[in-house]
């Protein structure tokens, strides 16, 4: 290759010459650098291994969690956004869970948030957006809430809440986003609430958005039961429920009872052969990790 410096090019050759000796190499490439170059180079790398006779593999990692599913839900750029902002046509923005400072120029962000008469920041993490806002709403996390994401592989993969903040202190006041959102537009629509669980959310996302259809299927919805049972979210092992408050009072108080297959406890039905959605991580020796199925109270 030409134009490359001499400790580069040093780099390069040990690379291809690991490369050339491997009989079952990986190559792993993405978007986050933004370069189309970049991912057709893997492609390149992966096709020239092939005819060589190695067995190789191809994996692309999107940048973020959601990345995917977001390219599939479609509409405008961070870029078509700012100049909406900076050129007026646009008089309240929504920052939803996301940090803006990363994806453009600090400046620029914050000088079109500026002319914004209305900002509003929605998330689950303090950010420098924050500070720019008119009003900030506390989003749940992922642990504190239930929803869908599309991975890198694009498939559907639900999460449930595992974590209630007002277990703690009865005095948070935290929703999801889509709760927070819905609560907001009825409001504006001066007509009831009637996104009060997850299922409903997934059933207008699905009719909105038809591309979209296969996350209905990611997981049972909130009505599965096994023998009239919910799935119960705590192994048998769990215990030291009665210490994770103590400092508050001895004294455990009721689980809230969320609108879903799951339940909080651990004598509900805990079937010997479960959904894949279900299943603990086996980490072998005899151990689980009950990740996905465990929740702490609420």
């Amino acid at each position: 290759m030409e134009g490359l410096s001499k400790d580069l090019q040093g780099k390069i050759d040990v690379i291809v010459q690991a490369l050339a000796g491997a009989k079952k190499p990986l190559i792993v490439s993405g978007t986050n650098a933004g370069s189309i170059e970049i991912i057709q180079a893997a492609a390149n790398v992966a096709k020239a291994l092939k005819g060589r006779g190695a067995d190789v593999g191809v994996t692309m990692v999107a940048r973020a969690v959601n990345s995917v599913g977001l390219g599939m839900i479609g509409g405008g750029s961070l870029e078509e956004a700012l100049s909406e902002l900076e050129t007026g046509a646009a008089d309240a923005v929504i920052v939803l869970e996301n940090d803006l400072h990363r994806h453009a120029s600090a400046a620029r962000v914050d000088a079109a948030l500026a002319k914004a008469p209305l900002v509003m920041v929605v998330d689950h993490q303090r950010t420098a957006i924050m500070e720019k806002a008119h009003l900030v709403l506390s989003a749940a996390s992922f642990a504190e809430s239930d929803g869908t994401v599309v991975n890198n592989e694009g498939r559907a993969q639900r999460f449930f809440q595992v974590y209630d903040p007002a277990y703690y202190d009865a005095n948070t006041v935290m929703l999801e986003s889509w709760r927070w959102l819905h609560s907001l537009h009825s409001t504006v629509d001066n007509r009831q609430v009637d996104w009060t669980q997850l299922d409903h959310v997934i059933d207008a996302v699905v009719a909105k958005l038809p591309q979209l259809a296969g996350i209905k299927d990611a997981a049972p919805d909130a009505s599965f039961r096994i023998r009239g049972q919910k799935l119960a979210r705590e192994p048998h092992r769990y215990s030291g429920r009665t210490a994770m408050r103590a400092n508050i009072s001895v004294h455990e108080p009721a689980s809230r009872r969320t609108k879903t297959p799951c339940l909080p406890s651990r004598w509900k039905e805990q079937p010997a052969v479960r959904s894949a959605f279900a299943d603990p991580v086996c980490v072998g020796a005899g151990l689980e990790l009950p990740a996905g199925v465990e929740q702490i109270p609420g």
